[in-house]
């Protein structure tokens, strides 16, 4: 059965001026409901002018409104997107509505796919260049979105815990970490590993080389499944067991695996035990 689409909007009724040195600031912000499972379009409205004249015929009014994203911590930013240019030099008001949607090309399209539950949807007024005056009478925004079901939920909200997956402890005295091999693959393949101990004080004398990854650890509830044999049963890494990882840390796995050859690397996120709080302590 299709999802139902919801809706939630904001609306704002403040007359105000915005010139070339004033600060960027939303007239108006919306966030993604926490229960969205996908936004499927976003609404932008107002009534707005710019100051009604110009010295020159300009191509443009130098007066506009931008969509930004403002969003939690770990997420990648999104790339601010002009909505609308005023009319150039006209001092009627001029009503305005502009629907976004998946359909509305790729920059308008990869901006509402890649929205998310507590991102800030911001309706930025802005000008440039002197005697320049973007004017403001109302500001809206209008998020559609598909709801997640009621399972969905209570999935997100559980705890992905990977502790059966780590057998034994790690050294402190050897300074034992725990190496992630990835067995060969395309991008879209799906990831096949193994853990494997290493001790860093034999790292030179063995000749281990591997790559060590830092990066954002991202919205916790997007994760993405690998496939991890247990340790020391490299043999069987196809039929590996399912293992949660975040999603941003399976991108970079992708973008990081050889198609010839084994990659070993090592990811915090990934081969720190995150529930035996020793060994996060000591790692």
């Amino acid at each position: 059965m299709a999802s139902n689409t919801k809706t939630c909007s904001v609306e704002r009724k403040d007359a105000i001026q915005v010139h070339d040195h004033c600060p960027e600031r939303p007239y108006v912000e919306l966030e993604v409901p926490q229960d969205a499972k996908r936004v499927t379009a976003v609404t932008f409205g107002g009534i707005s002018r710019d100051q009604g004249w110009a010295d020159r015929s300009e191509a443009v009014s130098f007066t506009w409104w931008d969509a930004s994203v403002k969003r939690p911590e770990g997420r990648g930013d999104l790339r601010t997107i002009t909505v609308l240019n005023n009319r150039l030099a006209n001092d009627e008001p001029q009503n305005w509505s502009d629907r976004w949607t998946v359909f509305h090309g790729p920059r308008r399209r990869l901006w509402i796919e890649a929205l998310r539950p507590g991102d800030i949807i911001q309706l930025i007024p802005r000008a440039m260049y002197m005697a320049w005056v973007n004017i403001i009478d109302e500001g809206s925004i209008k998020i559609e979105y598909e709801p997640k079901e009621l399972e969905e939920e209570l999935q997100g909200l559980q705890l992905t815990s990977n502790a059966s997956h780590y057998a034994g402890g790690l050294s402190v005295e050897r300074q034992d970490i725990r190496l992630l091999h990835v067995e060969p693959g395309t991008f879209d393949d799906p990831i096949r590993c193994s853990f494997r101990v290493a001790s860093l004080k034999e790292v030179e004398a063995k000749g281990i080389d591997f790559h060590a990854l830092s990066y954002c650890w991202g919205d916790p509830t997007e994760r993405e499944e690998i496939f991890l044999s247990k340790e020391g049963d490299f043999d069987n890494v196809k039929e590996g067991m399912s293992f949660s990882i975040g999603k941003s840390a399976a991108q970079a796995l992708r973008r990081l695996r050889l198609e010839r050859e084994t990659l070993v690397i090592w990811i915090d996120a990934v081969c720190i035990n995150q529930d035996d709080l020793e060994e996060r302590a000591q790692q």
